[in-house]
Formats: C-alpha cells, sequence, structure tokens
C-alpha cells in the first residue's frame, strides 16, 4: 500500500505542477496537463499489473495456476514500470534545458580545443510525491559539436553527469578541423537542441598566431610554391602589422597576396576582437641555382606578421635579426611567426639531334643514323624510352636498347637501326621518332620528335645513279686537269 500511495503522490504531484501559477508553465499548459494525465495512466496501469502479479503468485503457490501464466504477469508488471518510468521522465524533462555559457577556442601546440561552459537549467524533481522547482539529480546530458552538420571533435559525443547540486559543467573537445562556427547539439531526456556560436578565442599568450596547412612543399627551379597562411589575431592587437619573411637565399622572391582579390600586400591592419585572415605566400624561384641556393636540400624560412612600429624601430638590425630574437625569446611583441619549408628542385630538360634526318636504301636494307641526346636541364633525367612510327612490317632498335639515365651536362650516343621490309614500295616516308619518360620517372620533361625521310629506290636505279656520279666526277677531274695545263703554258 505504501507504494501505491507514492505512485499517487508522484502522479498528483507533477499534475499539480502542470496546473502551477507560473506565467511560462501556463502558456504550456495543455501539453503539461496531457503529460500529467498519461503519467498518471501509466501509474494506475502498473499499480493494476502488481495486483494481477501478486495474485498469480498466490494462486502458483497453491498449484491453482501454470508457471507460463505467472511468467505472463511478471513480464506484464516490467512492462508497465518501464512505460512509468519513461513517463515520468518526460515530465521531469519539462521545462529543462542546457544553457551554454561560453564557447572558448583553445591551442595547445599544435593542437586546438574547444572549451564549453555548459549549465543545466530548470526542471522538477520529485520529493515523496511532491513536485518542487529544482534541478535533477544525476542528470546525463548528451553533447556534441558540429560545423555543417558534421562533428568536428573528438570525442564525437561526451556524455555529461549533473550532479545533486552542481548545476554547470566544463566539457573539452578536440577540434579535428579548424572553425570559427560551431553548433553545441545537446541531449536529455525528451529533450534536444542545436545552438549556433561564434568561437570566442583564448588571448592567453602570444595574440597573434599564423598557421600553413601545407607548411613543407617542394618547387621545381623556375616555378612558384603557394603557401596559405591563416592568421588569427585576438583582443589588444589594434593597429597596422607588416608581412615578411626571413631565411630565404638570393635569388628567391616572395610575395604576399589575397586569395580573393589577388591583390599585393605588404601591411594587414587588426582591429579590436578576434579576427581571422587568409594570405597567400608566394615563393618564386629562379630558372637557376645559386651559390646560395642549394638543390634536393630543405630550406627553412620564416614568416613574420610584425607591428610596424618594431619593424620600424629595429631597421637596423633588420627582419632577419628580429625573428631570431623573438625565436630565441630575448624580444617580446604582440606579432606572430610561423616557420615554413621548401625543397626546391631542379628540372630535367633533354634535348637530342638525329644524324642524318635524310636516308636512302632499298627493301630490305638496314638504315642507321646516330642520335646524341644531352641533359641541358639542372636534375637528373630518369626513365627515357626510344619510340619510332615505322610502316607496317618494319622494324626499327636502338644500340644500347636503354638509356638509364643522363646526368646534368652529359650526353649519351645511341644508334637508330631502321629494318626495311623486303616487300616495301619504291618511294618516300617520313618516320617519327623521339623519346618519352616511363611511370618511373620522378620528374617527366617534355620532348619534340624529330622526323626522319627515307627514300627508298629500286637496285637499277641505284646503280644508274652510281654510274652517273661517277661520270660526273670523271668529267669535273678532267676539267681540272685541262685548266692546270691551260696555266702552265
Amino acid at each position: 500500500m505504501t507504494r501505491k500511495r507514492m505512485l499517487r503522490g508522484c502522479a498528483l504531484g507533477l499534475a499539480l505542477l502542470a496546473f502551477g501559477p507560473a506565467h511560462s508553465m501556463a502558456q504550456q499548459s495543455g501539453t503539461m496537463e496531457s503529460n500529467s494525465i498519461r503519467l498518471r495512466q501509466e501509474a494506475l496501469r502498473l499499480q493494476e499489473a502488481e495486483i494481477e502479479f501478486e495474485r498469480a503468485k498466490g494462486l502458483l503457490a497453491n498449484g491453482l495456476v501454470s508457471t507460463s501464466d505467472y511468467q505472463r504477469k511478471q513480464i506484464a508488471v516490467e512492462s508497465a514500470r518501464l512505460s512509468f518510468e519513461l513517463a515520468k521522465a518526460e515530465i521531469l524533462g519539462l521545462g529543462r534545458r542546457i544553457s551554454v555559457g561560453s564557447a572558448v577556442k583553445v591551442r595547445r601546440g599544435v593542437q586546438k580545443f574547444v572549451r564549453l561552459s555548459l549549465a543545466l537549467i530548470g526542471g522538477v524533481e520529485l520529493v515523496d510525491g511532491a513536485g518542487a522547482q529544482a534541478t535533477p539529480a544525476g542528470t546525463v546530458a548528451t553533447v556534441a559539436i558540429k560545423n555543417n552538420a558534421v562533428n568536428v571533435g573528438r570525442p564525437y559525443e561526451r556524455s555529461i553527469n549533473f550532479d545533486a547540486g552542481a548545476t554547470v559543467r566544463t566539457a573539452e573537445f578536440e577540434l579535428l578541423r579548424d572553425v570559427d562556427e560551431i553548433v553545441v547539439h545537446w541531449q536529455l531526456p525528451g529533450r534536444q537542441e542545436d545552438v549556433a556560436l561564434v568561437l570566442e578565442r583564448d588571448s592567453r599568450g602570444r595574440q597573434i598566431t599564423i598557421e600553413s596547412e601545407r607548411f613543407s612543399q617542394e618547387a621545381d627551379l623556375g616555378s612558384e610554391a603557394i603557401f596559405d597562411l591563416r592568421i588569427e589575431a585576438y583582443a589588444a592587437t589594434v593597429g597596422a602589422y607588416t608581412l615578411s619573411t626571413s631565411g630565404l637565399p638570393d635569388g628567391i622572391r616572395t610575395e604576399f597576396v589575397d586569395p580573393i582579390t589577388k591583390s599585393r600586400l605588404t601591411q594587414l591592419r587588426l582591429g579590436t576582437g578576434a579576427q581571422t585572415a587568409t594570405v597567400n605566400l608566394r615563393v618564386l624561384l629562379p630558372r637557376e641555382a645559386t651559390a646560395s641556393l642549394h638543390l634536393d636540400r630543405p630550406l627553412g624560412f620564416h614568416v613574420a606578421l610584425l607591428p610596424a612600429d618594431v619593424v620600424k624601430g629595429q631597421a637596423r638590425k633588420g627582419v632577419d635579426q628580429v625573428v631570431r630574437e623573438v625565436e630565441s625569446g630575448d624580444m617580446t611583441f604582440l606579432g606572430g611567426i610561423v616557420r615554413l619549408e621548401l625543397l626546391p628542385r631542379g628540372v630535367p630538360l633533354l634535348e637530342f639531334t638525329v644524324q642524318p634526318l635524310f636516308l636512302e636504301g632499298q627493301p630490305g636494307d638496314s638504315l642507321v643514323a646516330t642520335t646524341i641526346l644531352r641533359n641541358v636541364g639542372t636534375r637528373r633525367l630518369e626513365g627515357l624510352r626510344a619510340k619510332a612510327d615505322v610502316p607496317q612490317r618494319w622494324r626499327w632498335r636502338t644500340d644500347p636498347e636503354q638509356v638509364p639515365s643522363i646526368e646534368p651536362g652529359h650526353e649519351q650516343r645511341l644508334r637508330l637501326v631502321i629494318d626495311v621490309d623486303k616487300a616495301a614500295e619504291v618511294g618516300e616516308r617520313e618516320i617519327r621518332f623521339g623519346f618519352d619518360q616511363g611511370d618511373s620517372a620522378a620528374v617527366k620533361t617534355p620532348t619534340e620528335p624529330k622526323m626522319l625521310r627515307i627514300r627508298l629506290d629500286k637496285e637499277s636505279s641505284l646503280l644508274i645513279t652510281g654510274a652517273l656520279g661517277l661520270l660526273l666526277m670523271a668529267v669535273a677531274g678532267a676539267a681540272v686537269w685541262i685548266a692546270i695545263r691551260l696555266g702552265r703554258r
């Protein structure tokens, strides 16, 4: 009977709360009345199921009911109790919500975190069947942070336990993606909500940070590397700031460019509050290596965003000295510095000649030409393969067959042999001959093929041509001899 009175007291207490005098609860009186009626119904079903179960227990002891009937009554009690607890949880959740007091982005080394301050407010608590405004004890909330409907925090969800007397909790998530805006998704029994927020920034420590996702890159001579710089500024950073680089050798030029307008930048003006800016750094390499620019060696350098007055005041030292002092801790300022890395790479460049470009022969002959390959670039040439477009049933080959590599400034000679088909028709033809690189080549260098002209004649035609040539040589010799004799007279 005591349990029955408690069930009736719970239902009655919650029903009275539903019709309380508070203005905010009065606006939801329809919902509260419906929920309180549902709770009373569930309490009555549980009470009825318990009575039936007790009756079945006595009948089973006297052998008047089967075991299966008894078990069905027992299951009915558990089902009714579960329905009652679910209804009670929904009633307790009325008016409860999670309030996000703050959302701060915190940086630790290269990682970033979001620190949330969460408070559980509203709700009711049952005490001996009577309802009283209070924070429910042992409430567990599920919290996640998202951006564009995608979880960006680790862990993906956190369970926050609001114990009795402690309604404020701090939850921290590691940021899997660097964002400035998040949506805090929280869920309580019977209620959930999304809260969109702009992240604050922890202003402790250095007040300007510079980051680059592609902080280490490779670039060929004569090309450029583009570093994306993300600048985050905090409070108390009002003023003009100068963009500069430090540690690059002579011959390398740099430009700071706005990624949207493509205009060149030399300074940024920062205002109060938290700000984010994106700047592209273009590093342009010369076409040839210099004495201070070493190929295939990592080149470390710095990008600095220095207050304009600091740069002006330290003009005699130069930006490089200022950066060294800041990095070593000998000088403090409210600017930002990031270290980047560039790997200059040489460029292979192939030049080749074929001599002669005009060949004569007969069907069935093997025609030979000499090919000279030169690497006029600044990087080793690898994976060269000869290729030729010859008529059907013709054959071709090179000696040697393969060219593994050619160092810069070196050359390699090849013999090109073309085997003409015995049934080939006489006349002239053009054959395309050149080189390409296989998949194993680290860097591909384009080359233009050469055109070889081949003329095929019959054997009789060749003999006549040879005889005519000999005759012309004899006539020319006779003419020379006559001229000499006449000159002596």
